[in-house]
């Protein structure tokens, strides 16, 4: 039902924010934890859509 009211092809419901955010991280492929490279932020060059 979400997937059709969104006009996609796949839909995923969570019970919390953070959980949403947590899964658009995974999905871009970030790994929030551990030492960033110096000058370049988590997303950098992503594009993620939470709503």
């Amino acid at each position: 039902m979400a997937a059709n009211v969104s006009e996609t092809k796949y839909a995923v419901a969570l019970s919390c924010g953070t959980a949403a955010l947590h899964l658009c991280m995974k999905l871009a492929g970030e790994r929030p934890y551990g030492k960033p490279q110096v000058g370049v932020g988590a997303l950098n060059g992503k594009r993620v859509l939470a709503v």
